[in-house]
C-alpha cells in the first residue's frame, strides 16, 4: 500500500485534475435534477462506503487484472471516466466531510479513513498506469485519451465510409446529438454511458475522434428501474467514429468529454462509421439504423423527462446518489459480485447531508467556499486536503 508521502502526493496530483474539470461544472445546474446536491451526497456515502466495496472487488481481481483485460476494446464499460471516479468520488466525499465537520482541519479524521484512502488511491494508480501505460490521467497525457488498440482502431478505419454528402452528415450528427441527450438524461444528467476518446492519426494528417453510447434500453433489462421506455433502442450500444480535416483541434478530458475548436465541426467531416455490438459480433450500421436510433432517443426522452418532472425531490436525489454510487457495477459486474455489494445511502449520510438537503439548509454547508477559495489558498493547500497540519491562519480561517 501507498506510504502517507505517497499518498498526499497523489492527492495533490488529483486535486489539480480536479481543480480544472470543476471549476467550469460548479457552475452550471440543471433545471431539472439537483446535480451539485446529489453529487455531494454520492461521494460522501462513497467516502463512508466504497473502501468496503473495492476490498470485495480487489479480494476477486486486482487493478492490473482489471487494465489488462479491458484496455484498448471497443465497448468496454471501463472508460477513463470510471477510472477516474475510482478515486474522484471517495476523495471529494471525504474533503466534505473535512470541510464540513472538521472544518477545514485534516488532522481530526481518523487514522483509520485515511488508511481506506491509501488503499483507494493504491488501487487507482496500479489501474490507471496499468491502463493508460505509464501515466495516470488523460490531463497528463496533455489532452490525448488514445485508448484504443491497435486491432480496435485498424476496426474502425475499415468501417470508416465518405458520407454522400452534408444531407447526410447533418443527419447522421442530429441522430448523434439526440441521443447523447437521452443518455445524459437517464443517468440523471450525468456522463455515464458516453466515452469520447482519440484523436488517432491517419496517413492524410486527418484524425479521429470517437463516441461511445452504452447501456442503452433495446426492450430488454433496463439499467435503472427508470430506464425502461415505451420505444426502445435498435441496439443497445452504438460507437460513431468520425474523421476530421487538419483543421480542427481535439482535446479531451478525464470525464470522458471532447472538447473541439471548431465547436461545430460538421463540415470539416471527411469520413464517418456507425458501429454496434450484439452478442459478441460487430455489426456496421447505416442510415436506416440512424432513422431508428433518431425515432427511439426523441420518443424515449420525452417519456423519461415527464417521468421526472412528476418526482420528488427526495427521488430525484436518491437516484442521482444511486447513479453515482452504483455506476462502479461495471467493475463488480466482471466478478460476478454486484449483488453482494451493498448500493444503498448509509444511514450517517441520510441523516445528515440528505436531510440537509431535502430542508434546502445548504447554508450549513462550507465546502462550497473551500472549492472556490482563490489560487493562493489552492497553492497552500490542495482541494482534496493532504495529510497535515494545516495553518488555518495562514490561508484564511473564515471562506
Amino acid at each position: 500500500m501507498l506510504s502517507v508521502q505517497e499518498t498526499n502526493n497523489l492527492i495533490e496530483y488529483t486535486s489539480k485534475i480536479f481543480d480544472k474539470l470543476f471549476a467550469g461544472r460548479f457552475l452550471v445546474e440543471s433545471k431539472l435534477f439537483p446535480v451539485s446536491e446529489y453529487v455531494l451526497v454520492a461521494c460522501v456515502n462513497a467516502y463512508e462506503k466504497f473502501y468496503e466495496q473495492l476490498k470485495k472487488l480487489n479480494d476477486k481481481i486486482s487493478a492490473k487484472q482489471i487494465a489488462r483485460r479491458e484496455k484498448g476494446k471497443l465497448f468496454t464499460e471501463i472508460t477513463p471516466l470510471h477510472i477516474f471516479d475510482v478515486h474522484m468520488f471517495p476523495l471529494f466525499g471525504r474533503m466534505c466531510r473535512i470541510s464540513n465537520v472538521f472544518h477545514n482541519d485534516p488532522m481530526k479524521e481518523s487514522e483509520e479513513k485515511f488508511d481506506q484512502i491509501r488503499y483507494i488511491l493504491t488501487f487507482w494508480k496500479e489501474l490507471a498506469s496499468e491502463y493508460y501505460g505509464g501515466p495516470l490521467s488523460v490531463d497528463e497525457m496533455d489532452g490525448k485519451c488514445q485508448i484504443a488498440s491497435s486491432d480496435s482502431l485498424n476496426i474502425i478505419k475499415d468501417h470508416l465510409q465518405s458520407p454522400s454528402d452534408q444531407k447526410e452528415v447533418s443527419q447522421v450528427r442530429k441522430m448523434v446529438a439526440h441521443l447523447e441527450q437521452l443518455a445524459f438524461l437517464d443517468e440523471c444528467e450525468s456522463r455515464m454511458k458516453i466515452s469520447n476518446h482519440g484523436p488517432y492519426y491517419t496517413d492524410l494528417n486527418e484524425k479521429i475522434v470517437v463516441t461511445e453510447i452504452i447501456h442503452l434500453y433495446d426492450g430488454k433489462k433496463a439499467q435503472w428501474p427508470w430506464s425502461e421506455t415505451k420505444d426502445f433502442a435498435p441496439y443497445s450500444n452504438l460507437l460513431i467514429a468520425y474523421q476530421l480535416s487538419e483543421n480542427v483541434k481535439c482535446k479531451f478530458n478525464d470525464w470522458g468529454t471532447l472538447i473541439t475548436d471548431p465547436i461545430d465541426f460538421k463540415r470539416y467531416i471527411t469520413k464517418y462509421c456507425l458501429i454496434s455490438k450484439k452478442n459478441n459480433k460487430l455489426i456496421q450500421l447505416g442510415l436506416d439504423d440512424v432513422k431508428d436510433f433518431e425515432t427511439y432517443s426523441k420518443s424515449a426522452h420525452k417519456e423519461l423527462y415527464i417521468k421526472f418532472a412528476k418526482w420528488s425531490k427526495k427521488e430525484r436525489l436518491e437516484a442521482g446518489a444511486l447513479v453515482y454510487n452504483k455506476n462502479f457495477d461495471r467493475f463488480t459486474n466482471i466478478v460476478n459480485i454486484t449483488d453482494k455489494i451493498d448500493w444503498s445511502i448509509s444511514e450517517n449520510v441520510k441523516n445528515f447531508e440528505l436531510k440537509h438537503f431535502l430542508n434546502n439548509e445548504i447554508i450549513d454547508f462550507r465546502v462550497g467556499n473551500w472549492v472556490m477559495r482563490s489560487n493562493r489558498k489552492r497553492k497552500i493547500h490542495p482541494t482534496y486536503f493532504k495529510r497535515e497540519i494545516v495553518d488555518l491562519k495562514r490561508i484564511g480561517g473564515k471562506f
